[in-house]
C-alpha cells in the first residue's frame, strides 16, 4: 500500500487551528487509501491516540530536544499573544540573544530530530511522499533534508501564515534568504488564501508550484450545557487575542459603548482567561462594567455547539491580507450571523472598521435588526470533502 509521512509539530487534541487541519489531512489521506506515518513531538498528551488511530496510521513520537527545546508550548511560534507573563530581565535578555543566534527559533532542535529519527527507521525509504506543516517553520527544514537525501520523495510544504514575509513579526535579515534556500527543492506548497502567493514567489518559488487550499477542517457534532439567557442578544468569540494582529481593544470598548445603547447586549468570551483580565486591566476597564462572562478554552465541537445558540459571532480580522483567520471555517459550521471587524473579508459578512465607535453602532443595529444571511457559497469555498480532494489530486499529479 501506498506510503506517505506527515511531519507537524501539531495535532489533534491539541485546541489549535494547525491541529485541525492536520488531522484532516491525515483522514483525507486515509480514505483514499494511503498508510500515513504520522511524526509529531512526545507529548502527553498524545499516548491515548495510539489506539484510536486506524491501522493504516502509525504515530512516530519523537523527543523534541534536550537543549533549547526540552518540552513544546504555543510560544514557541506565537510569541505576540496576550498573556500574563512577566519574564524578568535576564530571560527576555536570553530571547532576544536566541532570537540572533537560533534560526528560525528554538522549534529547530525538533526538526533536526524529527530528521534523524525519520533517517534512522528508514520512514523516507518506504515512502512516495511527505506533507510538512507549519508554523513553525523549522518542521520544513525537516522536509527540506529528506528531500536532498531521498530524490524520489514528493515533497508538500503546506503552510498556515507566511513567514518571511510576515508583517505581524519582525523580519530578520537573514530569514528571507535561509527560507528561500529551504525551497529550493520543494515540489508544491499549499497556502490558505490567494493573497498570500507572492509571499512565495517572491522567495523564487514557481507559481505554479503554489496552490491555494483552505485549511481541512472536519466538521464535528458536539454537545454543550452552557447556559445562555435566550432573552439577550448573545455574542461570541472564540479564541486568542494577539498584539498587532489581532487587538480586542477597538471592539471591547466599542462593546462597553454599545451596551449604554442596548443594554440587552452580551458578550461570552472562550479563550485564555488571564489575557483577557490582564488586557482589560492595561485599558483601565472594570469587567464588572462590561457584559461578558469570561470563559476557558474548551474542546472544539463544544464551541461548534455553543456558537449555534448565539446571536452573533465575532471575528477580528488580521491586519495582513497574507492571513486567514481560521475560525472562519468553524463559524461556518455554526450557521450563525457573523461580524467581521477589520478588514473586509467578504460583503457575505456583516462589515465594520476597527473603530469603536463605528463598531459600538453596528454592534446596536444588528441587534435591533433581524437576522438575514446566506453563507451556502462560503460554505462550498471552505468545504472540506471539496478541499481535501484538492490536497488529494495534488499528491496524486507529483506520484504521476
Amino acid at each position: 500500500m501506498k506510503r506517505v509521512m506527515v511531519i507537524s509539530y501539531w495535532y489533534y487534541p491539541e485546541n489549535v487551528a494547525r491541529a485541525f487541519h492536520v488531522k484532516g489531512i491525515v483522514s483525507s489521506l486515509v480514505q483514499e487509501g494511503y498508510n500515513v506515518d504520522l511524526i509529531i513531538p512526545r507529548n502527553s498528551m498524545y499516548q491515548e491516540i495510539d489506539a484510536r488511530e486506524s491501522d493504516n496510521i502509525t504515530i512516530h513520537q519523537v523527543k523534541p530536544g534536550s537543549i533549547l527545546h526540552k518540552e513544546k508550548n504555543r510560544w514557541d511560534v506565537n510569541r505576540n499573544i496576550l498573556n500574563n507573563s512577566r519574564s524578568n530581565f535576564f530571560i527576555k535578555g536570553l530571547k532576544s540573544l536566541y532570537d540572533v543566534l537560533i534560526w528560525p527559533d528554538r522549534t529547530v532542535e525538533w526538526a533536526i530530530n524529527a530528521y534523524r529519527y525519520v533517517k534512522k527507521h528508514k520512514l523516507h525509504s518506504n515512502s512516495e511522499a511527505m506533507v510538512t506543516v507549519g508554523l513553525p517553520v523549522s518542521t520544513h527544514i525537516t522536509g527540506h533534508l529528506l528531500k536532498k537525501d531521498a530524490s524520489h520523495l514528493k515533497w508538500i510544504a503546506d503552510y498556515g501564515d507566511p513567514f518571511s514575509y510576515n508583517p505581524d513579526r519582525e523580519i530578520r535579515k537573514y530569514d528571507k534568504f535561509l527560507e528561500s534556500k529551504i525551497l529550493n527543492n520543494v515540489n508544491s506548497i499549499v497556502i490558505p488564501t490567494e493573497n498570500a502567493v507572492d509571499c512565495y514567489t517572491n522567495l523564487g518559488v514557481n507559481r505554479s508550484k503554489i496552490h491555494v487550499i483552505p485549511q481541512l477542517f472536519e466538521e464535528q457534532q458536539g454537545e454543550s450545557s452552557y447556559s445562555i439567557d435566550k432573552e439577550k442578544f448573545n455574542i461570541m468569540y472564540a479564541g486568542s487575542f494577539y498584539r498587532g494582529i489581532r487587538s480586542p481593544v477597538e471592539f471591547i470598548h466599542g462593546l462597553v459603548l454599545a451596551s449604554e445603547k442596548n443594554p440587552n447586549l452580551h458578550f461570552h468570551y472562550f479563550g485564555n482567561v488571564n489575557a483577557l483580565e490582564e488586557f482589560l486591566e492595561m485599558e483601565g476597564l472594570d469587567i464588572k462594567t462590561i457584559p461578558i462572562t469570561v470563559n476557558t478554552f474548551k474542546d472544539r465541537s463544544e464551541i461548534i455547539s455553543i456558537m449555534k445558540n448565539m446571536d452573533l459571532l465575532i471575528n477580528l480580522n488580521n491586519k495582513s491580507t497574507s492571513q486567514i483567520p481560521s475560525k472562519i471555517i468553524d463559524y461556518l459550521y455554526a450557521d450563525t450571523r457573523i461580524l467581521n471587524v477589520g478588514s473586509n473579508l467578504t460583503d457575505l459578512f456583516d462589515n465594520v472598521d476597527n473603530e469603536k465607535e463605528k463598531i459600538a453602532k453596528k454592534l446596536v443595529e444588528i441587534s435591533k435588526t433581524s437576522s438575514n444571511f446566506d453563507y451556502s457559497e462560503l460554505k462550498g469555498f471552505y468545504s472540506y470533502n471539496v478541499n481535501s480532494s484538492k490536497y488529494n489530486r495534488i499528491l496524486q499529479k507529483e506520484n504521476s
